[in-house]
């Protein structure tokens, strides 16, 4: 998995624009690592190239870390790339934008894929590794009203950051940086199509994504498995997906469920590259 860190200059940042000197380079030794230097923007995106890539166009330029995806046809998907005409319909990943005036970072709605911001004296520093930014930073300390949410659970019940002096951008969430200061947006779902007076009636038109096939991540846990209950009695098209070894008693379970109801299902690898560089392969 691609990472992106870097620091962002906002005294530098000209409000209508201006000709700042732009720079991107890859070091040829080593890649997978690739820089850039525009004089109010220092950034480096290190990690497999297919989880990472980047488009220019005069002082503008765009960077997407992670796996966006974008459809083919009504079976097929395919690897977002950064300067392609409209936006990823779904994946995870981190975006940043930048012009002479501001720096743009979103995030897929899924919330996937995060970046950390701390503030130093007047400059951003920012990361989607969290214990990089730890490291640029020197915040150590433990935030215990996010840390609660996230204890013995794995997904964060609150959007704020762990580490205390350091936010984190939500899903689906915009967070722009300028010379005058910070603006943060959210795009959201329309809440008014979603009913609210049932959780099963407001999950079931997300099981099936008009003629897309869906992939259901099976680990045999509680979680999936009532999203498999789901989808079978929903009698929604799909097919099952594990990551890890073969061996593993989650995997082995996964395998059990699927033969027993007849579902085509397929392991993805764990590597030193888990997840995105995976599904990239």
């Amino acid at each position: 998995m691609s990472t992106l860190s870097g620091t962002i200059y906002p005294h530098l940042l000209k409000p209508s624009g201006g000709n700042a000197t732009e720079r991107e380079s890859r070091d040829s030794s080593r890649p997978s690592e690739l820089h850039i230097d525009t004089g109010y923007l220092e950034a480096s995106v290190v990690g497999p190239p297919a989880t990472h890539s980047i488009s220019r166009s005069g002082s503008e330029g765009s960077v997407f870390v992670g796996l966006p995806l974008t459809v083919c046809d009504s079976t097929s998907v395919r690897i977002y790339q950064a300067g392609e005409a409209g936006s990823p319909e779904a994946g995870h990943f981190i975006r940043m934008d930048w012009s002479d005036d501001k720096v743009t970072f979103s995030a897929d709605v899924l919330g996937v894929r995060t970046c950390y911001f701390a503030r130093v004296g007047k400059n951003f520093h920012f990361s989607t590794d969290l214990s990089e930014l730890c490291r640029r930073t020197y915040n150590t300390a433990i935030q215990q009203s996010a840390f609660a949410s996230h204890w013995l659970g794995i997904n964060q019940l609150s959007h704020e950051c762990l580490i205390g002096g350091i936010e984190r951008i939500a899903p689906g969430e915009t967070f722009t940086i300028t010379s005058k200061g910070i603006a943060r947006a959210h795009v959201g779902s329309d809440s008014s199509t979603v009913p609210q007076e049932n959780f099963l009636d407001a999950l079931i038109p997300f099981l099936n994504f008009s003629e897309r096939r869906t992939s259901l991540g099976l680990s045999g846990g509680l979680d999936s498995r009532t999203l498999l209950s789901l989808l079978v009695s929903n009698g929604v098209d799909f097919q099952l997906h594990s990551f890890g070894e073969s061996d593993h008693p989650d995997n082995r379970l996964a395998a059990t469920i699927a033969r027993s109801l007849g579902i085509e299902r397929v392991t993805l690898p764990n590597s030193s590259h888990t997840g995105d560089l995976a599904m990239a392969q």
